[in-house]
This record gives structure tokens, C-alpha cells and sequence, in this order.
């Protein structure tokens, strides 16, 4: 199975042990993860590719790994727009995750499945393990530098103001360093620090614990929606958009996260109105998943024949440099987005702080100044000339012949 398991993405690295977890279930011992770096051409005669989003115009050495011809099958791919998909033609299975995904296809002959990722299987094989604590109906809130713009960090503290202290922060990409940038938010807040989620059975355990999410990710959402977990997704990436719009879920897309205050309607138990279109998926989900295993076990009944296509296909090289390349430049834009953050913020503290002290000198020189005027009355009063007015003194009655003692 080829599919990105370098991201340091909690999405990403769902993708993978979901269908290996459901496929080792169904008895296929023998489906394992391909290690990106290894020579694929010349080790394997067959690869279930995806999913995630990885087929992208020719030209990235990393997304170009994928672009292999042969007798292979495609799990619910996303595409990164409009590509030649002419090699799929001799692929045994084709399935993309959205109506829109197929529409980027072009030049394919060939039969397109369009099924939901089959992470909203997920909650079959998720794994327990020591479970993170929580506040009772917690409103789990996921940032990244996509979420908000700059601009708008002090909407950002409103909103997160208007959720309450039940909020906790949510880590899910963190190749986005996203982590970094939701302390600079809790410290700024008092809130606590983001959540320790290191793995998608934990954050999945996370997500379906809380009391509603708002998330700037496509597979956090797929696990609040498969949770029953209200919620509310930053339209950062179309792949979202397209998600949310095909499950006639797109009043639950804003445009970023200080719009999310004129929605928190819809982060009620209440809201939540998808039952029935979850269990449609859950359905095409698994007939999809059938329709792999059935294809694994027809393949490895016969004796594999590998074509002229695949022998001649050059591997790209540098894969790997080129994917830590990638992951390096995310990282460093998250770190900046922190960095910034957390000065606009001081700014704004110190900015505070300044007005109040211009404010209190602004009272302080109102009362000299009426101290002042009061001084200045007094020397004016002190040099005007004082009248003393005539004092008449009673006379003094002669008792010298009194012979009273």
C-alpha cells in the first residue's frame, strides 16, 4: 500500500492504518506499507495507492511517486486540480473521492468509482489507549496558519472568548506546526495548553468525546462527522469545500474562523442532522472496500505479469529530499504565523498598557490643572487689599464707689 505516510499529518497518517486494519480484518496479511524511499518498480507487482490527496499535475518529485502505471488499484484519491490520467487506463480499480476529484481526470478510459474516503470507516478500527482528560461538553477548536488571517487575531480571541472555558485546543497537522501557533492563543487566553495528541487513534478518541468542533482540517471533520460531533470547518482547502458541498453539509463551511461566531447555532447537539448521509457512505464505503479486497485476492491467485508501462517507468528521484523540502517550508511558515501572532498580541498588550497610562496622565494633568487654577484664585484673593472694618469698643462702667465686695 502507497500512500503519504511521511506528513506529519494526523489525517494523512489515518489513511494507511485504516485500510491495512480493515483489510488484516478481512484475512489479507499480506498487504503492507510500501517504505517511500525504496525501489518500487523493481519490489512490487501491485500497489493499492491512497489515499490522501496526491495526484497532481506531472512535475513535483514528490506527488510524482504516485503516478505509477500498472495493473494497480486507486483508493479514493484527491486530485490537486486538472491532470492527464491517460496511465489509469491499465489500472484494475480507479476510485477518487469526490464528484469533482473525477471531474480533474482527463484522458482516462476507463470506469471512475467515486466513493467517500475510507477513513469514515475509521471508528471500526480505532485502537483505545490511555485517553487524554477532557472538560464535560468540551468545544475542541483546531488552528493552523490557514485558519485566520493576521488581521483578524483579535476576532479570533473574541470568538474563542464567546466559546467559554470549555474550550480545548486541538493539534491535527502538526507538519502546519499548528500546535505552536494554538499556545501562543491559549497563553494569550489563559486557556490550557493545546491538547498532547500524537496519533489519529487519539485524536479520533478526542473528537468523539467532545461536545462540538471547529477544525482547519478535511480528516477532522470526517471524524466528527462519522462521531455525530457537531461541527463547523475552515474552508482552507477546496478538498473541504468538496466534501462538505456533496453531503449538502455546506452551511457548516466558513471562511475562516472569525466568521464562526455568527454560527455557534450550529455547534449544538442539536444540529447534528447526518445520520442518513452517513450511513449512505458507510455503505459505499464498504462496497468500495470489497471491491479492493476483491481485487487483491484475485491478484494474488494468478501469477503476477508485469507490464512493459510499469518496467519502463522511471521512479522520480528525490522523493524524499524533495517531501522534507515541502514539509520544511510548512514548518517554518507556521513558525513565522507564531511568531507573529505572538507579537501582534504583545503589541496590542503594550498597546493597551500605553493607552491607560495616557489615560491616567491625561486625569492626572486634569487635576494639576484645577489644582492650579484653585492656587491662582488664592494669590489672586491674597493681593487684593483687606477693609477692616471699626470695631466699637463698649465704655467701661466706674464702680469705685461701690461698696458691694
Amino acid at each position: 500500500m502507497l500512500w503519504d505516510s511521511l506528513s506529519r499529518n494526523l489525517g494523512d497518517q489515518a489513511i494507511g492504518p485504516c485500510l491495512l486494519r480493515l483489510a488484516r480484518r478481512a484475512g489479507f496479511e499480506r498487504l503492507a506499507p510500501v517504505p517511500i524511499g525504496a525501489p518500487i518498480a523493481e519490489s512490487f507487482d501491485l500497489l493499492v495507492i491512497g489515499g490522501g490527496e496526491l495526484l497532481h499535475p506531472p512535475g513535483h518529485p514528490y506527488y510524482d511517486l504516485f503516478r505509477v502505471p500498472g495493473p494497480h488499484i486507486l483508493n479514493t484519491v484527491g486530485t490537486g486540480g486538472s491532470l492527464d490520467a491517460a496511465y489509469l487506463s491499465s489500472y484494475r480499480l480507479v476510485s477518487v473521492r469526490s464528484e469533482a476529484d473525477r471531474q480533474n481526470l482527463e484522458g482516462l478510459d476507463h470506469e471512475v468509482r467515486v466513493a467517500p474516503c475510507l477513513t469514515v470507516l475509521f471508528d471500526r478500527v480505532a485502537e483505545a489507549g490511555e485517553p487524554i482528560e477532557l472538560p464535560a461538553a468540551a468545544v475542541g477548536v483546531h488552528l493552523h496558519s490557514s485558519s485566520f488571517r493576521l488581521g483578524e487575531s483579535a476576532q479570533v480571541l473574541e470568538v474563542l472568548r464567546q466559546l467559554g472555558d470549555r474550550t480545548v485546543l486541538v493539534p491535527f497537522t502538526h507538519y502546519n506546526r499548528d500546535h505552536e501557533i494554538q499556545a501562543v492563543i491559549a497563553q494569550q487566553l489563559g486557556l490550557p495548553a493545546p491538547l498532547p495528541i500524537g496519533t489519529p487513534d487519539q485524536a479520533f478518541d478526542v473528537i468523539r468525546r467532545l461536545g462540538a468542533l471547529v477544525t482547519t482540517s478535511l480528516h477532522a471533520t470526517i471524524m466528527a462527522y462519522i462521531a455525530g460531533v457537531p461541527f463547523l470547518a475552515i474552508d482552507y482547502a477546496s478538498k473541504v469545500a468538496r466534501f462538505l458541498r456533496e453531503r449538502e453539509l455546506s452551511h457548516r463551511l466558513v471562511a475562516s474562523f472569525a466568521e464562526v461566531g455568527s454560527r455557534l447555532d450550529l455547534l449544538r447537539s442539536s444540529s447534528v442532522e447526518w445520520q442518513d448521509r452517513l450511513a449512505s457512505d458507510r455503505r459505499r464505503a464498504g462496497d468500495l472496500l470489497d471491491a479492493i479486497l476483491a481485487e487483491l485476492e484475485d491478484a494474488s491467485s494468478r501469477r503476477p505479469r508485469r507490464p512493459r508501462s510499469f518496467t519502463r517507468w522511471r521512479e522520480p528521484a528525490y522523493a524524499r529530499q524533495s517531501h522534507a523540502l515541502m514539509m520544511r517550508t510548512h514548518e517554518l511558515y507556521g513558525l513565522r504565523i507564531a511568531e507573529r501572532l505572538a507579537h501582534g498580541y504583545d503589541r496590542q498588550r503594550f498597546e493597551g498598557q500605553a493607552g491607560a497610562l495616557q489615560a491616567h496622565l491625561r486625569q492626572v494633568e486634569q487635576e494639576l490643572e484645577k489644582a492650579g487654577d484653585y492656587a491662582r484664585s488664592l494669590e489672586r484673593r491674597l493681593e487684593q487689599p483687606v477693609e477692616v472694618p471699626p470695631v466699637e469698643v463698649p465704655p467701661v462702667e466706674d464702680r469705685t464707689g461701690d461698696e458691694s465686695p
